[in-house]
């Protein structure tokens, strides 16, 4: 079953508030590649894209490598919840290489 951008955004919304409401602290999440995109799309900062410009853009838009971790720190108002910064971990990195 395909999933609609509608569903896909509620899929999102409900991540966020299992994060926001969960058990305080760390989380480690696994997923997809395409999930990560759309996440960071959806939730990712204007202040964090000029800070880590090319960071943002690869997370938006390239395939991580397989087993790739990517910490990222967010940031919780009252109404909204947003990826603040990132940084690859262990020495992960992209399909198709490192960022230039």
């Amino acid at each position: 079953m395909l999933t609609t951008r509608a569903q896909l955004a509620e899929r999102l919304d409900d991540f966020m508030a299992t994060l926001l409401h969960g058990a305080p602290g760390a989380a480690v999440v696994v997923g997809h590649s395409l999930f990560v995109q759309a996440w960071m799309r959806r939730f990712g900062s204007s202040g964090w894209e000029a800070q880590q410009p090319q960071l943002v853009d690869a997370l938006c838009n390239r395939k991580l490598a397989n087993a790739a971790c990517v910490g990222v720190r967010l940031h919780y108002t009252p109404y909204r919840a947003e990826a603040v910064g990132a940084q690859m971990l262990f020495g992960s990195s992209f399909a198709g290489g490192p960022l230039a």
